[in-house]
């Protein structure tokens, strides 16, 4: 599937929303908050990469394991993917894709616009492999999912997409990292109490209203 979208960051969650749909028409909307995540990373760069002259196009493929993206915009540049700390706020958007997709993404040249094109490959789960191409990156540390989260990403997306903000509006508001805040929402990290603070106040929501509900202890049966 292919479509064209203006250079601007309203794209960003106009495509996720556009993917979302389609990996549940597809069968695999358990790939969503992987996939939701590598495409909001490779489209925020190409709309900070590209000229808003131009549009960018997003291309979805269904594999026999996972699905592919692509990311075509206008500019030469190369992604450069800088081995930022795994506690930094900022730095980490290609290291972030690489440890989602297990290092399976690349580019290549445009030769047709003049530009790039950046692909990944989501699978659901982190391989052994990695496949970086055109160009080598240093590898950051294998990450994984927190097995407990402070937020309910569903009700953080929730709460944002019904005050109409998209994820970059929040985060700026918010004065927390676009990356960071994209972790929050798809479940990468943590909120720590003050940004989850932060996002309840711009959101005009209690905290509690954003945090992940733990199950009470039911009484036994008598």
């Amino acid at each position: 599937m292919v479509a064209a979208w203006p250079c601007v960051a309203a794209s960003v969650p106009a495509a996720r929303h556009d993917l979302r749909a389609v990996l549940a028409d597809w069968g695999v909307a358990e790939l969503c908050d992987d996939a939701e995540l590598v495409l909001s990373e490779l489209l925020t760069n190409a709309v900070n990469a590209g000229g808003h002259e131009r549009e960018i196009e997003t291309r979805y493929e269904r594999g026999t394991v996972g699905v592919r993206l692509e990311i075509a915009d206008g500019s030469p540049a190369d992604p450069d993917m800088r081995n930022a700390a795994l506690d930094a706020e900022s730095g980490r958007g290609l290291a972030l894709v690489h440890a989602v997709t297990g290092g399976r993404w690349g580019f290549a040249d445009d030769p047709v616009t003049g530009g790039k094109r950046v692909w990944a490959r989501v699978v659901g789960s982190v391989g052994a492999g990695r496949t970086v191409s055109h160009g080598a990156a240093p590898a950051p540390r294998t990450r994984r999912r927190p097995k407990h989260l402070r937020q309910d990403p569903a009700a953080v997306t929730w709460a944002r997409e019904k005050c109409e903000l998209t994820r970059r509006a929040l985060a700026d508001a918010g004065g927390i990292s676009p990356v960071l805040m994209g972790e929050i929402e798809s479940g990468w990290r943590s909120a720590t109490p003050p940004n989850l603070r932060r996002i309840a106040d711009v959101l005009g929501c209690p905290v509690t209203a954003l945090e992940r509900q733990r199950p009470r202890a039911g009484r036994g049966e008598r």
